[in-house]
């Protein structure tokens, strides 16, 4: 999927404590609002690209007040958004 909120469509929610390097992180109000996506790169960063043309970088997962999820991407998800 191209969107955040497709990527996240097409995911399993991760539970807090079982959250490992390669998960995706999602921003939004709700799962129809999700606005941007992040990798998990491990002890609360994430690989971000804040937006097109600028350098990839390593932030915080909290660096924006609408964290929404973290999950994983699988073959087989029948999430509404």
């Amino acid at each position: 999927p191209r969107t955040a909120a497709q990527q996240y469509a097409a995911s399993e929610p991760v539970k807090p404590g079982q959250i490992r390097p390669g998960d995706l992180v999602f921003y939004g109000n709700s799962a129809a609002s999700i606005h941007h996506v992040g990798i998990y790169v491990g002890n609360g960063y994430i690989l971000n690209a804040a937006r097109p043309g600028t350098d990839v970088r390593y932030d915080p997962m909290d660096m924006m007040s609408d964290l929404y999820a973290v999950a994983r991407p699988t073959q087989n998800s029948n999430k509404e958004i």
